[in-house]
């Protein structure tokens, strides 16, 4: 299945029954899928039909989104995001290369690590210039993402970013650039965001010590195997 690469964000447009939807593939948005439009309660992803759960935590979600500030940050119409529900039941492999999503068991010839959860989130562990770190695997994110405590780590590339956290709004963050390692796949001058507001988005995953998130555009031209069944993250070079 193709997708969109619109602004570091995948984006994938599905047809309903009121039209064309475009959805973000979100691993950091821990509720079941969600579309703004509350009637739609059936979609197919990856050629697989599945019904959409009502529930408090989805429907409050929903309300929780200023969909226009996420659609002007994607810059392209926001529609929902594909959650946790999806994720847990299928294997996906998903080519930032060729921009196609497959769900598939194969994860050979990929570096693969361990993934642990906390509230349907997946978390890894990585090196941000050699300095370990709990970090959320958050495909939603533009960018990797570090503690500010480590600024004096990373090189600073003088440059800023808009972004938008449903629960904390929109906020501005600096741009550094640094090394990151997962297990034993190493991905150089990665762009690394900072922020004392992603600061607070990680506080918020308690008992995790969570200092970074591993964002999407750092797996650019990279293949993603995704298992949530099997707690796995898998890399490898397209």
């Amino acid at each position: 299945m193709k997708f969109n690469y619109i602004n570091n964000h995948i984006v994938i447009p599905r047809d309903t029954k009121n039209g064309i939807k475009n959805v973000v593939l979100d691993t950091g948005n821990p509720t079941f899928t969600v579309l703004n439009d509350e009637t739609i309660n059936e979609i197919s992803f990856c050629g697989v039909d599945f019904r959409l759960e009502s529930n408090f935590m989805v429907n409050q979600f929903r309300q929780m989104v200023n969909w226009e500030q996420i659609s002007d940050l994607v810059q392209t119409e926001i529609h929902g995001f594909i959650g946790f529900d999806f994720l847990s039941n299928y294997n996906l492999i998903i080519d930032l290369k060729n921009y196609e999503i497959i769900i598939s068991d194969d994860n050979d010839g990929f570096s693969l690590s361990e993934i642990d959860f906390f509230m349907n989130i997946p978390i890894i562990r990585m090196k941000i210039q050699d300095i370990e770190i709990n970090a959320i695997f958050d495909t939603g994110a533009m960018y990797s993402i570090a503690n500010t405590n480590y600024i004096n780590f990373l090189i600073n590339k003088n440059k800023t970013i808009n972004d938008y956290n449903p629960m904390l709004g929109k906020f501005t963050a600096n741009l550094f650039e640094g090394n990151i390692k997962i297990d034993d796949f190493v991905i150089e001058n990665a762009v690394i965001a900072c922020s004392p507001k992603y600061d607070s988005a990680m506080q918020m995953v308690q008992g995790k010590n969570i200092n970074g998130f591993l964002g999407i555009s750092t797996l650019n031209d990279k293949i993603i195997f995704l298992s949530y069944k099997n707690k796995q993250l898998g890399l490898k070079n397209a």
